[in-house]
């Protein structure tokens, strides 16, 4: 994992895996992005003022889509 303030990323080990990854996020609610140079990285950008609840929420739906 690495970030700059709320920008994070998870880099995974194949551009199709973070594929089905960001599509599995979607049906849950989470919005998160495929990017990189080669699209192995999910990209997550919470608000500035998020809820830390709703941040370890979305952390668990993340690491779920992953998994």
């Amino acid at each position: 994992m690495r970030g700059r303030g709320l920008l994070l990323a998870v880099e995974v080990d194949t551009p199709e895996r973070a594929d089905r990854a960001c599509a599995r996020a979607l049906t849950s609610g989470l919005i998160v992005l495929p990017s990189g140079d080669d699209g192995r990285v999910i990209s997550i950008c919470p608000p500035l003022c998020i809820d830390h609840g709703l941040l370890v929420l979305a952390i668990d739906l993340l690491i779920e889509t992953i998994a």
